[in-house]
């Protein structure tokens, strides 16, 4: 009896472990399963890794010019403002408005008429008195009259030529002349109308130079000096456009100054059609001080104006080289990128993406300079590189010319 109970026991444990073993092994089952359908899963889900293809360019020294473009005010080289140095009425008036005159041409005469008999009075008045002194100086000679008549007579005689002298001023004043040579730009009296002394009563202008009035910036002042060359604008100025196109010259204000207005005007035709004219000029004058107002300086530059293109009080736009490197680390504006509050670049190295930041200086149109964070010879990534970040991989699609 005791051992088919023993018998039974045995017999229910090893179903009790068939049973455990059997349930383990299809859980085991379940949960290999269930792995391998989400690593199927994530296998599709999950794209294939693709580098950014990118174009680089390589960082070489070049020559690099800020300009700076300032609105300015065409003056006369000479405005003269002609007034009466006398009181009367106008007798004559010689040349017309517009009409050129040179140094010393008769502009107006006043009626003299009055002044000639004045002239006239006082040459007698002075004969008498030389006659008088003569006489006096006999007789004191002869020690009949007394030295003190003689000193009078002298006196008397100096009055008289003073006056004689006065006289003629007054009919020299009664024409007016030219000072200058130049262009009668007003005349402002008719014949027969009085004039009072200090009257302005025409105007002449020396316009075959012209000087361009220029109001400078504080911190831009510093780097202008006399002698330098400005160019002037006649019209309204793209000024990105023309400093675009000197780059492609591979030129600068600085050295195309020197061709001239014609040549300068032959060599922008090809960037527009609506080129505005220029001229060229150059500096003569910065001032010392700046005006209480403005806080600005003035600086006046010289202008050849034979051909009369600029009449005074015209705008004009002057540009002017505000600094010039001929060695410089540049690159594009737009490969610049904001991070944060700081500029940075991207530069390929082996396949990856190295980040620098960098300090930046002056800007020619679409180009600036970098002061640090680039060296001669990076290959500094200029197309997509808005979104890269720091030690990503990168394929370089093309090596761009600078």
């Amino acid at each position: 009896m005791r051992k088919a109970v023993r018998f039974l026991l045995l017999l229910g444990a090893i179903a009790v472990c068939t049973v455990t073993i059997a349930l383990v092994a299809e859980k085991n089952s379940q949960n290999a399963t269930e792995g391998n359908g989400a690593q199927a899963a994530e296998t599709v889900v999950k794209p294939d890794e693709k580098r950014t293809r990118v174009k680089v360019t390589v960082v070489q020294p070049r020559p690099i010019t800020e300009y700076l473009l300032l609105p300015g005010t065409v003056e006369a080289w000479e405005d003269i403002d002609l007034s009466a140095k006398a009181a009367g009425t106008v007798e004559w008036i010689g040349p017309e408005e517009g009409d050129r005159v040179s140094s010393g041409d008769a502009i107006m005469r006043l009626d003299v008429a009055s002044l000639v008999a004045r002239v006239n009075q006082e040459k007698a008045q002075l004969v008498q008195t030389e006659k008088q002194y003569e006489r006096i100086e006999k007789l004191v000679r002869a020690k009949v009259a007394q030295p003190a008549e003689l000193d009078n007579a002298l006196a008397q005689r100096d009055v008289a030529k003073a006056d004689l002298e006065v006289a003629q001023v007054s009919l020299n004043n009664a024409s007016l002349c030219s000072p200058i040579d130049g262009i009668v730009d007003r005349i402002n009296v008719d014949r027969g109308e009085h004039v009072n002394t200090g009257q302005v009563v025409a105007k002449i202008v020396q316009t075959d130079r012209v000087k361009i009035l220029v109001n400078v910036p504080e911190k831009d002042v510093g780097h202008f000096r006399e002698g330098q060359k400005a160019v002037v604008f006649l019209g309204e100025v793209d000024f990105a456009q023309i400093v675009n196109h000197l780059q492609t010259l591979r030129g600068n204000l600085a050295k195309i100054a020197g061709l001239g207005a014609k040549d300068m005007q032959t060599s922008l035709a090809g960037a527009s059609a609506n080129l505005p004219e220029m001229v060229w000029g150059k500096i003569y004058y910065v001032a010392l001080t700046a005006d209480l107002f403005t806080r600005t300086y003035p600086m006046h530059i010289e202008i050849d104006n034979r051909d009369g293109r600029l009449r005074p009080g015209m705008i004009v736009r002057v540009g002017l080289v505000r600094r010039s490197l001929e060695r410089a680390l540049t690159a594009p504006l737009y490969a610049v990128v904001d991070r944060g509050d700081r500029k940075v670049v991207f530069v390929e190295q082996g396949g990856r993406v190295v980040r620098r930041e960098v300090g930046l200086g002056i800007i020619e149109g679409t180009t600036i300079q970098i002061v640090s964070g680039l060296a001669e010879g990076d290959r500094l990534i200029v197309v997509g590189q808005r979104d890269l970040v720091n030690d990503e991989e990168v394929e370089v699609e093309e090596v761009v010319q600078p």
